[in-house]
């Protein structure tokens, strides 16, 4: 949750901004939003994974502890916390990365980095479940590289609820948000040119502009 919390929200909120300067080509710009953003995810994400490993035991008691679940199932979930906790900081501050290259049209780093971290993620779980048995296994995940996204995101209009305002049309760097075809004053989005960047779902002041992949 922590991660969702901090990652997915903050790589949300930055993309249509990201995407804007990547447009416009205003390179220096979009690096400096993105150094800012991550020093952000920084400042929140290490307090975040140190508050998992150092609370955690008295969390999972809290939570869980009864019954059945004593004292060793508390050390295992723990366990398995605190490795997971490591990699809290990269994979927050990968939902930010992916995005920057998403807003440069470029697919192919982070398909390439993903493959990658996958193959990463194996070796260290065979490695690492010998000696740390299934701590190991959720350290192996502290690399990040398998969760880049690589789904392709696009804008839709729902025209019933267009009022026609057309701010979409003035903010989408990409002009794919346009009049409608059929001449009722409304906008359609055309998804080919749509590069999911966010901007205008930002901007519609009736948030009739919705994400679909």
């Amino acid at each position: 949750m922590p991660e969702t919390i901090i990652g997915t929200a903050i790589a949300t909120a930055v993309f249509p901004t990201l995407s804007e300067l990547a447009a416009q080509g205003r390179i220096s710009e979009l690096r400096d939003t993105l150094s800012a953003t991550l020093r952000v995810l920084l400042t929140l994400g290490l307090p975040a994974a140190l508050g998992l490993i150092l609370l955690g035991r008295p969390l999972i008691e809290v939570l869980f502890r009864g019954g059945e679940f004593g004292g060793a199932s508390t050390d295992a979930v723990l366990a398995a916390l605190s490795g997971y906790a490591v990699g809290l900081v990269g994979h927050a501050a990968l939902e930010v990365s992916a995005r920057a290259f998403f807003a440069r049209e470029d697919t192919r780093t982070p398909l390439l980095v993903a493959a990658l971290g996958m193959l990463t993620t194996v070796c260290m779980s065979l490695g690492l479940r010998g000696p740390l048995g299934h701590a190991g296994l959720a350290l192996a995940k502290i690399q990040p590289g398998k969760k880049l996204p690589v789904e392709v995101i696009t804008a839709h209009a729902d025209e019933s609820l267009c009022s026609g305002c057309m701010v979409c049309v003035t903010v989408c760097p990409y002009h794919a948000c346009k009049p409608s075809s059929e001449e009722n004053g409304r906008v359609e989005v055309n998804e080919v040119l749509c590069r999911g960047c966010g901007t205008c779902v930002a901007n519609c002041p009736v948030q009739n502009i919705i994400y679909v992949t």
